[in-house]
């Protein structure tokens, strides 16, 4: 007798659970809404802001999808749109950063010492200030990276303003400071008390290493910079600190070292300035720009090489020429560069503007240079 009741509790059971639902749409209560075209306005907006890199109006149009329209097929899409292309944490910038706090961290705790006028001696003393700096860089870098992204292009705009910085500093001082202590020319000799100079020096470079540091960290934190524009800017600034040494040194062969050095600084910052101005109208991503770099590199080895062999067939030419030659070098293999790299897909599209440049022409066999005049829209 009991088998025979389970069957027909359980089926008592289904109907009052189910009752309800099935009287009220009887009764004509409005269930889900059919398909009327919003949903594909919808997913159109996901894929909208997605492209344009708005996730927080991604998420806000999922959510009104999932909401009004729970079972179409656009749905399924969207959720699949976001999966891939939605917004994930960036943290490719922070291998570069916790290194480069790392290397503030142990610089500020050989710095502070010498900027007080410290003079430190006991290895004991010093591999706790070490110990200490290389634990504050690291727990800073926490600090300033726990919350939100950190891309490599942050981090590249904050390793390069603060060693750019520093190198001002440190350069500029040196030179319209020069050293005339007995240190300057016998390394073994230590003084007793450390020279004003030294303390100025320290104390400098400790406040345009962390202060830097901390200004860009503030200003780029909250930011989404391109890769490429600071890649461009960056090495922009070194290959115009080499053509300035060059000229200067090599071919003018300017004497005068504090010249020398303030020229030097002002074309690399003024360049590095330029190089990320410059980005704007190019668009270029960070692979092609290291790619011209490197045509660059190739250039001024190639012509090494060949000055090494017409020392050897020519000996005594002169160094101005060779100079010469390694700048032309570094130069053409740059412009290969930028000619070879021509097709590759730039980080973002430049605006509408008069474009030109010189392209290689033939006509009638023979090579020429064509000048290319045009409006890109």
């Amino acid at each position: 007798m009991a088998r025979r009741t389970l069957p027909l509790l359980a089926v008592l059971l289904l109907a009052l659970i189910f009752a309800p639902g099935l009287a009220a749409q009887a009764a004509g209560e409005p269930g889900p809404a059919p398909s009327s075209g919003g949903d594909a306005v919808l997913y159109a907006a996901v894929a909208e802001a997605l492209l344009a890199r708005d996730y927080a109006a991604a998420t806000s149009a999922l959510e009104a999808l999932s909401r009004d329209w729970p079972s179409s097929p656009y749905l399924v899409k969207a959720e699949a749109l976001v999966q891939r292309y939605g917004k994930k944490r960036d943290n490719s910038g922070l291998v570069t950063f916790y290194m480069g706090g790392l290397a503030s961290g142990l610089g500020a705790s050989a710095l502070i010492p010498t900027s007080l006028g410290a003079n430190l001696s006991d290895p004991a003393a010093l591999g706790a200030l070490y110990l200490a700096g290389a634990g504050s860089g690291m727990l800073a870098s926490w600090l300033m990276s726990r919350d939100g992204d950190f891309t490599l292009a942050q981090d590249l705009w904050i390793e390069s303003i603060e060693g750019l910085s520093l190198l001002n500093w440190t350069s500029l001082y040196s030179a319209w400071v020069p050293d005339t202590s007995p240190a300057a020319y016998d390394p073994s000799y230590v003084p007793a008390v450390i020279p004003t100079r030294d303390r100025v020096m320290a104390a400098g470079s400790l406040g345009f290493m962390v202060g830097s540091r901390a200004l860009v960290w503030s200003l780029v934190r909250d930011q989404k910079p391109w890769l490429g524009r600071v890649v461009m800017a960056t090495q922009a600034s070194a290959w115009a600190a080499f053509y300035s040494g060059m000229i200067q040194g090599e071919i003018l062969q300017i004497s005068d070292q504090r010249i020398v050095t303030t020229v030097n600084m002002a074309a690399s910052d003024l360049s590095y300035i330029g190089g990320a101005l410059l980005w704007n109208d190019l668009g270029w991503g960070a692979f092609r720009s290291g790619l011209v770099t490197v045509g660059g590199i190739s250039g001024v080895l190639v012509a090494v090489s060949l000055n090494m062999i017409a020392d050897g067939l020519a000996p005594g030419l002169d160094n101005r020429l060779k100079s010469g030659f390694n700048i032309a070098g570094a130069l053409a293999g740059q412009a290969l560069a930028v000619w070879f790299t021509r097709s590759f897909e730039n980080e973002v599209q430049p605006p509408p503007g008069l474009r030109f440049g010189l392209a290689p022409a033939f006509q009638a066999g023979r090579p020429a240079l064509a000048l290319n005049l045009g409006l890109s829209y």
